[in-house]
């Protein structure tokens, strides 16, 4: 991919198992995101945090344009969710309380149309800092934080039936 332009990147860090990036898009405020994508040459900037606020924002990155656009707001504020992107349809799972001391259980995602976001089942366990990542049809979400300890477990999620599943071991 070409380099992102219209982005000034703050800093870098670690935290627990996720990997921060911290942005200052050239719309608007600082702050660490979760980005995905490129979806039809496109990178996401999902929620984030500017210190101790957390957000709701999603902005999309045209890569050959080299501009951000608003879009659609998450339905809840998170920080350290898990993105993926599965058949057009963006999913964020989990992320960290309002408060940052806990992980979320709760899943949404923006479909093709992009015009609002909808809420998924939650999953089994709070995670905060998970992997997303798809595989045929299906959203596999692994690892993450409940704000006390680490989880080492995977939840599938079936956008059919529209529930989630351990994985199995």
């Amino acid at each position: 991919f070409p380099p992102l332009t219209g982005l000034e990147v703050r800093g870098t860090h670690v935290e627990g198992s996720v990997a921060v990036v911290e942005l200052r898009p050239s719309i608007g405020a600082a702050r660490e995101v979760t980005t995905s994508g490129p979806p039809a040459g496109l990178v996401y900037s999902i929620g984030g945090r500017d210190g101790p606020e957390f957000h709701a924002s999603v902005e999309a990155h045209d890569i050959e344009r080299g501009t951000w656009k608003p879009i659609v707001e998450l339905k809840r504020r998170r920080f350290a969710a898990g993105v993926a992107l599965l058949d057009d349809t963006i999913y964020c799972v989990g992320g960290y309380t309002i408060d940052g001391t806990q992980g979320l259980p709760h899943a949404e995602f923006l479909g093709p149309t992009r015009e609002s976001w909808a809420s998924a089942p939650s999953m089994s366990v709070q995670r905060a800092g998970p992997t997303a990542v798809c595989l045929d049809g299906t959203l596999y979400v692994i690892g993450g934080c409940d704000g006390t300890s680490y989880h080492s477990s995977v939840e599938v999620y079936d956008p059919a039936r529209d529930e989630w599943a351990a994985a199995p071991s």
